[in-house]
């Protein structure tokens, strides 16, 4: 990404969020190991693809991570205030995004209000015959 680049989108998006995939790794038992040890929240994103000149000269991400390449997300953040975990990219009739995205920058972003749910909350929202 360079610096000073902006783009406008005129497109209607479609945004997905994965609040509580931690709540429900740590109520229904699994065991998990933690990199960086910070809040992620799953992000999934799809534009419409307008195939615009400066559309298609856009590279694909096929995956990368934080652990991976440390300077691309720095870089990122220093010029978004987004910190993200991991992000996909890739483009046909849309312009489709996964991304897990640091909770507290998107707090302090303004993208997302304090969310404060208890493990015995989410344990009433669940029902773990679906996940059989």
């Amino acid at each position: 990404m360079e610096s000073g680049t902006q783009s406008t989108v005129t497109s209607n998006a479609y945004i997905r969020l994965h609040i509580y995939k931690s709540l429900i790794i740590q109520i229904s038992g699994f065991q998990r190991k933690v990199v960086r040890g910070k809040p992620a929240i799953g992000i999934t994103v799809n534009f419409v693809n307008e195939r615009s000149k400066r559309e298609e000269e856009v590279a694909e991400i096929s995956g990368v991570s934080y652990i991976f390449n440390q300077p691309f997300f720095k870089s990122l953040r220093n010029e978004t205030g987004i910190d993200l975990e991991n992000i996909v990219y890739y483009k046909c009739d849309t312009h489709y995004f996964v991304m897990c995205a640091h909770k507290q920058s998107l707090i302090s972003k303004g993208v997302l209000k304090e969310v404060r749910i208890d493990v015995g909350t989410m344990k009433t929202l669940l029902d773990f015959t679906g996940l059989r």
